[in-house]
């Protein structure tokens, strides 16, 4: 054997006890790390399938085993403070923050330097989490969600759907500050396409069944919702509610055709989480955040739920189903 090819084996050899132990060290760096991860939901919540896409992706980077979840959910928004206190207690090695503007403004005020991924949040920039997508600037990025342009697109398919339809109710939660443009593009979508729209403002769980029986007293026609965690929350309560007031609606996340819900118009939250881990990936092995350019989502989903349908008494034109990228039997 040539002293050429000697070196080239003792390289690989060597490279192969480098990479052996860089594994190692991961896997044990990997036992140590702690991903805290805030979303909206009931206190005793599992991971979604979003979540689920979450931890997937860190697999597939090579995050085996994984860094520990700590996932904590609330619906209601005046527990927002008491839930970063208690998450930075005992401070993460990254935070997760779902939907929750607010939360994450919280974070980042509380923990300065803690990074954090945002998902599924409105206008990160005008929200002042960024400076701007491509150059974040500070200890947060992620992937941001085109909140307004879904909105006039839910409402235009709604219309669509129910073409005779005149009257167009908007559930609203007054005490999320982003609700003033949410109504805004909501209700210039709606006059675009002849629709009169309402706002019926809810705060709490216990308002939604006063709201939804004015909605049938004043006779009408379809129902939006403007998005908010909380609603998503309460969503079995709102597709019930939809549901007894025989009110055709349509949702904005895809857990809401998990519980019947007519339509739902939303960004793929799963690719979405997948995609989080990514960035979470990246932050863990030493990338700042500032350098992770914020991404919106490029995939979507429409489902119909056709026995909702049914039981409506709605009678959906097939080239209208035909744009469904998945149909409820």
């Amino acid at each position: 054997m040539s002293q050429q090819v000697k070196a080239r084996v003792l390289r690989a050899l060597w490279s192969g006890l480098v990479s052996a132990g860089m594994t190692v060290a991961a896997a044990a760096d990997n036992r140590s790390l702690r991903i805290a991860m805030i979303a909206p939901g009931e206190p005793n919540c599992t991971l979604s399938p979003p979540g689920l896409a979450f931890n997937q992706g860190l697999r597939d980077l090579g995050h085996d085993p994984l860094p520990f979840i700590d996932l904590v959910c609330f619906a209601n928004p005046a527990d927002a403070p008491a839930v970063v206190q208690n998450v930075l207690r005992q401070p993460p090695n990254l935070v997760v923050v779902w939907a929750y503007v607010n939360v994450a403004q919280r974070v980042h005020e509380a923990a300065p330097d803690m990074p954090i991924v945002v998902v599924d949040v409105a206008n990160p920039v005008g929200n002042g989490l960024v400076r701007s997508l491509s150059h974040p600037g500070g200890k947060i990025t992620g992937v941001a969600n085109i909140t307004d342009e879904l909105q006039a697109k839910r409402v235009q398919l709604l219309k669509e759907a129910l073409p005779q339809s005149r009257r167009l109710a908007v559930l609203s939660n007054p005490e999320n500050p982003l609700q003033p443009d949410y109504l805004a593009t909501t209700n210039a979508a709606a006059l675009a396409v002849g629709w009169e729209a309402k706002t019926y403002a809810v705060r709490t769980r216990t308002e939604l069944a006063g709201a939804f029986a004015q909605m049938e007293s004043e006779q009408m026609d379809a129902l939006v919702l403007a998005p908010d965690p909380w609603f998503f929350a309460s969503r079995s309560e709102i597709v019930e509610l939809a549901r007894r007031h025989r009110l055709p609606a349509m949702y904005n996340h895809a857990s809401f055709s998990e519980e019947e819900g007519l339509f739902t118009y939303t960004a793929d939250f799963r690719a979405m989480g997948y995609r989080a881990a990514q960035y979470a990936s990246k932050i863990l092995r030493g990338i700042a955040p500032a350098d992770l350019p914020v991404e919106r989502p490029t995939t979507f989903e429409f489902v119909v739920n056709k026995s909702t349908a049914r039981d409506l008494g709605l009678k959906l034109d097939s080239s209208f189903l035909l744009r469904a990228t998945r149909v409820v039997e």
